[in-house]
């Protein structure tokens, strides 16, 4: 990217389509959150469009939430209604008329693209490694293939989707990388103690891809001299939650854990990190992932972590250095990986500084200044395209 660093005009109106924000929790939410408040911070008006198939299907004119230049719109679509998508776009488009579109996603972005051409207003896309799951669906690659294409900048979390989805489009010429954050600062460091020997746990909604039974099943398969208490902390409820938790439990009775198994549910950020401490090793086991934030969290505060060779996690952590990585699914390399920690404290110390120290180089700073490098480039386009005020006083690109 390039080295200029001229601040981004202010009184940009930014249209962003995300699946996940808060009050919603887990990386995908806090990715947009952080750079909502830092484009809002840098003067941007930011308009939110979260499409959720569980709301009712009324009109959406006012936002659910509108302060500090930030607006949130919850509209009732699934993500990838790209249709309805599009149409709830387009009448805020009529309302506040954008200067730049931004989709979190591939098929988010593509609803955004008709009414961004309207203008000739930029469209910055974005991938996330899930995505490559999608590519399994009839027609994704073709939906991929034409946001790319229309795409004047891409963003992504994960070289190993940006490598495949690259396959499909090459878009080399008009990609960043965007680091996902992690406030290293916020995260008081782990310690090897009595509190915590034994004390195996993960942070993890409850889904079919996190093969938490596994988990129960390598944990079960430790000396029951090293192991003391299984901790799983993470949303059990609702239908994408409770079909999984009831499979945890059938793990737990089969392996006769029930009283050394704690499922807490959905506990608060600030109990997180407090629990994190708590535990003699961190596991993330799963079938697949991108560069989750519990994962990024443990690292955080130094907690010896194991996790799977899925999406970002071996692109970042070293095996034997940073973390213990595991094939998915393969539970005697598991719990062999688990033992190994708890037997060998030089080892679960090495892992705490390596961890921290990959979590350092995911500072919140690197993240903000990488997607104002984003909208910079994507407002400023190849250095030929300025930013005037329009018509309502807002800025409107132009070539």
């Amino acid at each position: 990217m390039g080295s200029r660093q001229e601040p981004i005009r202010s009184s940009v109106r930014v249209c962003l389509v995300t699946p996940h924000f808060p009050p919603a929790r887990g990386t995908a939410a806090g990715v947009a959150d952080r750079l909502v408040r830092g484009l809002s911070a840098r003067g941007f008006e930011v308009h939110v469009v979260v499409p959720s198939p569980d709301l009712p299907a009324q009109s959406m004119v006012v936002p659910s939430v509108a302060a500090s230049r930030i607006s949130v719109y919850p509209i009732p679509a699934s993500p990838l209604a790209l249709d309805q998508v599009a149409r709830h776009v387009e009448r805020l488009d009529q309302m506040f008329r954008f200067d730049v579109f931004h989709g979190m996603l591939l098929h988010l972005a593509l609803a955004c693209a008709t009414v961004a051409d309207r203008g000739g207003r930029p469209l910055i896309v974005g991938i996330r490694s899930h995505e490559l799951d999608l590519l399994h669906t009839r027609g994704y690659d073709a939906v991929a293939a034409s946001a790319l294409r229309r795409a004047d900048w891409v963003a992504y979390s994960s070289a190993e989707a940006a490598r495949d989805f690259r396959a499909i489009v090459d878009f080399s010429a008009k990609e960043s990388f965007v680091p996902i954050a992690v406030d290293a600062k916020a995260f008081d460091p782990w310690f090897p103690t009595d509190h915590n020997r034994g004390v195996v746990g993960t942070v993890s909604s409850f889904r079919p891809q996190r093969l938490l039974p596994g988990l129960v099943d390598a944990y079960a398969a430790l000396p029951s001299s090293l192991r003391r208490r299984l901790v799983l902390i993470g949303e059990t409820s609702g239908p994408k939650h409770a079909p999984i938790a009831t499979e945890v439990g059938e793990a737990i009775r089969r392996t006769a854990l029930e009283g050394e198994v704690e499922v807490t549910g959905r506990v608060q950020a600030a109990e997180v990190r407090r629990r994190l401490l708590d535990l003699n090793v961190f596991v993330r086991a799963s079938q697949r992932e991108g560069l989750p934030s519990a994962v990024l969290e443990a690292a955080a505060c130094g907690t010896p972590l194991i996790a799977s060779t899925v999406g970002s996690i071996p692109e970042v952590f070293r095996d034997g250095e940073s973390a213990l990585l595991v094939p998915p699914g393969d539970q005697v390399r598991l719990t062999g990986a688990i033992r190994a920690v708890l037997e060998d404290t030089r080892l679960a110390q090495r892992l705490s500084s390596g961890g921290q120290a990959v979590a350092r180089a995911f500072s919140p700073e690197q993240e903000q200044a990488a997607w104002q490098e984003v909208y910079r480039r994507c407002l400023r386009l190849d250095g030929g395209s300025t930013t005037e005020p329009g018509p309502s006083g807002n800025s409107s690109p132009r070539a």
